[in-house]
């Protein structure tokens, strides 16, 4: 293996894909980087998805196909991490599209620094939509909104193989495995966003994270918590952290939650909680707080000014 091009392993689960999966494959085949393999791990599809990843295989050896038995999400990764040979794995979904030097520029940032564990880019709907997510890029902010959400566009992460074949993801936590799969990742090193769209993720009913929003919300509250331990060294409960990070239509809840937001004794973590919490809840603090209301308000508007600059 060249150290200059190590061996990147691009890991796609794919579950009836056939209508978007030659166009997300092409985008891999087509990277400027070229020491890739491309795992496409298949979990029982029903439609044409298999025959189209065999016709890639027939064209390009660094195509291979695993079928899987069904069995979720965080299993279909975790099979992809172990077949993995490369010296990196990089994430895709069946349905999204890398633009051609995605990662190139990831392996070119992350082998700056052997303290460097994992790392995403900024991304851009389409299908749907076609809004832009700028996103934060330095470790520090990173772990910091890290309390309130995932900081990494999932099918744009690259990490070290290594840390994911140590780790992998946690399959208590489906529907948030993304996001708890970061937390070990920023216990073991330093992460980052490249400040570049490399990423096209396409928007459309069918996607897991549209069918599943309740389901999604529970998880991330439970990975949350493990967040607020681990990085503000807060033992706080998913009841508090619900209107903060969802918003609420419950006055005591909100109450609690504020509460809880001014018993915190940094100044950074307690601003991002007001923040966030007025994000979520403008009308109910209008009503409830109108001092909060304002300092929230206030808190919300730096905080987008710290994104733009």
């Amino acid at each position: 293996m060249n150290d200059k091009t190590p061996l990147v392993s691009v890991i796609i689960p794919v579950y009836n894909a056939e209508k978007y999966l030659s166009a997300a494959i092409l985008s891999i085949l087509n990277q400027t980087y070229k020491n890739l393999e491309i795992i496409l791990l298949d979990d029982c599809s029903t439609d044409s998805s298999v025959d189209i990843i065999e016709d890639f295989k027939k064209r390009d050896k660094r195509v291979i196909i695993f079928q899987n038995d069904h069995s979720g999400i965080p299993n279909v990764l975790n099979k992809g991490i172990e077949l993995a040979q490369g010296k990196y794995i990089a994430r895709m979904d069946a349905d999204d599209i890398s633009t051609p030097s995605r990662i190139e520029k990831q392996i070119s940032k992350i082998s700056e620094n052997n303290n460097f564990v994992l790392c995403g880019t900024w991304f851009q709907e389409f299908g749907n939509s076609n809004k832009k997510h700028k996103v934060y890029c330095k470790d520090e902010d990173i772990r910091l909104r890290s309390l309130i959400s995932p900081q990494f566009c999932h099918p744009a992460v690259l990490m070290r193989s290594d840390f994911a074949k140590k780790f992998k993801y946690d399959e208590q936590y489906d529907s948030a495995e993304d996001y708890m799969f970061y937390l070990p990742a920023m216990e073991t090193g330093k992460v980052f966003n490249i400040p570049e769209i490399l990423l096209k993720y396409r928007i459309h009913e069918s996607q897991i994270s549209t069918a599943k929003k309740d389901e999604q919300k529970k998880f991330h509250l439970k990975v949350a918590k493990k967040y607020w331990l681990s990085f503000a060294k807060i033992n706080t409960t998913e009841e508090i952290l619900e209107p903060i990070i969802f918003g609420t239509n419950d006055k005591e809840s909100l109450k609690r939650s504020l509460l809880f937001i001014k018993s915190i004794k940094d100044k950074k973590i307690k601003n991002l909680a007001l923040s966030h919490l007025w994000k979520m809840n403008k009308k109910q603090l209008f009503f409830f707080n109108i001092i909060t209301f304002f300092i929230g308000g206030f808190e919300a508007f730096i905080e987008k000014l710290r994104l733009r600059s």
